[in-house]
């Protein structure tokens, strides 16, 4: 019942609020707050009579911890703009970049970070330049970067593809545009349609596991974002659109350019509704892949990555103790699908 409820926030229809009880109303907070959906929650409710008033004043403080985030990385952002920018191209990515023109106020959206994509590969340069401002790597992860107050992750591709090259099978048809941002001067985002594309495919590769990255995607939609996509070329995009009206998160008269096989739709469809198993969201993406020789080979590469990655993802150790902690998880995440009841 709470994950109906939440889905009908998302697609903002309105749900009966005197039916809910008080532990109703906490289960449904909390999960809002896990899913990143709190400042929506606080948008949503703030002039009901019915929601409990310590309740409200909670996701209150939640939409305005938004609003400090958001401010306080624009404002790191224009302050450190001059040395980024002229060390080469800077793409604004997901949620930065969509106050732009997505999330106008009083609509807020939580971030854990700040994403920049840096299409010129000049890692070495933007790492100096984030020392000198105080930012340093954090723990194992080669482009995270703390100042003990902020992250920044720098993305040197949006796929993926010098991590995982197998994923080059799902983008070699997506053309990259970039638009300058009006938001912060000297910085670019990405076109409308790659922000809708980009979009879906980072909410599939996590397997929908934030109801923040399905409110993105609800609110690209309603701006005709995804309008011109072809998912002949991209059907991870007409996955996800497919899933999202069967859930009747988004409007049913919304018709998909092009057919999407029927068998690959139920299967999508089944691991979307398990978003508690988030590595489940490479089995989703392997399904747009273009033969079954490359779906068998983005599986191989992407379930079992390569040193550098399982370290990032479960620290430096031999690599055999890697290698057994990986398959151990994967037999867990397949057993809780197979075995545990749809959360």
């Amino acid at each position: 019942m709470i994950e109906k409820y939440l889905n009908e926030i998302i697609a903002s229809k309105k749900i009966n609020e005197k039916n809910l009880t008080l532990f109703q109303w906490n289960k449904l907070f909390n999960k809002a707050k896990n899913q990143g959906l709190a400042p929506i929650f606080y948008i949503y409710f703030r002039e009901s009579n019915v929601i409990p008033q310590f309740i409200l004043l909670q996701a209150k403080k939640e939409y305005e911890d938004a609003l400090i985030y958001k401010d306080y990385s624009i404002s790191l952002l224009k302050e450190m703009a001059f040395d980024l920018c002229n060390a080469g191209k800077i793409i604004l990515i997901k949620g930065i970049a969509l106050y732009e023109d997505i999330y106008k106020e009083p609509l807020m959206r939580t971030m854990s970070d700040i994403d920049l994509y840096i299409p010129n590969l000049n890692e070495k340069e933007i790492q100096k330049i984030l020392k000198k401002y105080g930012f340093t790597n954090y723990k194992n992860y080669k482009y995270l970067y703390s100042n003990n107050h902020i992250f920044i992750d720098i993305h040197t591709d949006l796929w993926g593809i010098r991590r995982i090259e197998a994923r080059k099978y799902l983008c070699s048809q997506i053309e990259e545009s970039y638009l300058p941002s009006k938001l912060i001067q000297g910085f670019y985002l990405l076109s409308n349609q790659l922000t809708a594309i980009y979009s879906a495919y980072h909410c599939v590769k996590h397997n929908f596991y934030k109801k923040i990255w399905i409110f993105d995607i609800v609110l690209e939609h309603k701006k005709g974002y995804f309008n011109d996509v072809d998912i002949k070329k991209i059907p991870y995009v007409g996955f996800v659109l497919n899933y999202l009206q069967n859930e009747k998160i988004i409007n049913n008269d919304f018709i998909l350019s092009g057919n999407l096989p029927k068998v690959k739709k139920i299967i999508f469809n089944k691991i979307a509704s398990r978003n508690n198993i988030s590595c489940l969201g490479e089995i989703a993406l392997a399904l747009s892949c273009p033969s079954l020789v490359k779906t068998f080979l983005y599986l191989v590469k992407t379930l079992f990555p390569s040193k550098s990655i399982l370290i990032e993802m479960y620290g430096k150790k031999p690599f055999c103790f890697l290698f057994l902690i990986r398959i151990f998880n994967l037999i867990k995440y397949f057993g809780e699908f197979i075995l545990c009841p749809q959360k």
